[in-house]
């Protein structure tokens, strides 16, 4: 199977699943927030154009020796937003929902 296919799908399970370990908020982040998340941000800079924390949804350790870290947000609504990081910098987002 593409490799691109399987990410994709692993990204949009795991911006479900961030609902189930996320605290809810009446609006943590909104899609406006989401568009100006760019690949190479750091979680500092991601942080500060959301405006809330994110909770950690997994790390680990690569065969390549990079960190990836996954991260996410839960609105009351129950849309959601997931960001990855591989060695401290964005790499992937998804979101489900957002306004």
């Amino acid at each position: 199977m593409d490799p691109r296919v399987v990410r994709s799908v692993a990204c949009v399970v795991f911006t479900l699943s961030v609902g189930g370990c996320a605290r809810v908020a009446a609006s943590v982040v909104t899609q406006d927030e989401f568009a100006k998340l760019t690949t190479g941000m750091t979680l500092e800079q991601v942080q500060d154009v959301v405006g809330a924390a994110p909770v950690e949804a997994g790390k680990a350790q690569r065969s390549d020796g990079k960190l990836e870290e996954r991260f996410g947000w839960t609105n009351a609504d129950g849309s959601s937003a997931g960001i990855v990081l591989l060695d401290g910098k964005l790499v992937e987002k998804s979101s489900e929902g957002l306004e």
